[in-house]
C-alpha cells in the first residue's frame, strides 16, 4: 500500500534539509541521512514516523 504524502509537506521538508546544509549547520552526511530514514520510512510504508519525521526536522536536528 502506498503512503499519500503531503506534496507541500514534502518540498518543505527538502528545502529546509537543504537550506541547514547549505548554512553549514549540518554536515553533508547528516543530510544524507535524515533523506535516507525518510525513504526507509516510506519503503515500509511507515506513514505515521513519516509525516512525524517530515513535520519536526529542524527541532530533531535543533537548528533554526
Amino acid at each position: 500500500m502506498a503512503i499519500d504524502l503531503d506534496h507541500d509537506a514534502v518540498r518543505a521538508y527538502l528545502d529546509q534539509v537543504l537550506d541547514v546544509f547549505k548554512a553549514g549547520e549540518i554536515t553533508k552526511e547528516q543530510a544524507r541521512s535524515e533523506l535516507q530514514t525518510i525513504l526507509a520510512k516510506a519503503a515500509i510504508d511507515n506513514a505515521r514516523d513519516l509525516h512525524s519525521s517530515l513535520s519536526d526536522f529542524k527541532q530533531r536536528w535543533n537548528v533554526a
